[in-house]
């Protein structure tokens, strides 16, 4: 009898400790699992985070080219010398259109 007592308590003790072993493995693998989904996460964020900045750095600069190339547009037309005739002649079609009201017609 004191034999059939020690095999039921060895093998409630085993299924304790299967049970328990079991559990142990299910929460490895779920943590496992888990830390490799966060670290994917993090690797997507970070390429993209990537991929942001280098399209960032690429418009900035595109426009500060544009922005140099509008400056020395600007400082090359300052060195180039205009005869005044010529200023004038450019001057003089426009200075006319504006003082000819008569195409506007008045209604008093």
């Amino acid at each position: 009898m004191y034999e059939l007592q020690v095999q039921y308590r060895d093998s409630i003790n085993n299924e304790a400790t299967q049970k328990a072993s079991i559990l142990l493995q299910t929460k490895y693998e779920f943590e496992k699992a888990q830390i490799i989904k966060e670290q994917e996460q993090k690797e997507q964020a970070r390429i993209q985070e990537e991929e942001l900045s280098r399209r960032d750095n690429l418009q900035y600069s595109v426009i500060l080219i544009v922005i140099l190339i509008v400056f020395g547009g600007v400082l090359g037309l300052g060195f180039v010398k205009v005869p005044p005739s010529v200023a004038e002649g450019l001057s003089l079609p426009f200075s006319s259109s504006l003082s000819s009201s008569s195409s506007f017609p008045t209604h008093m």
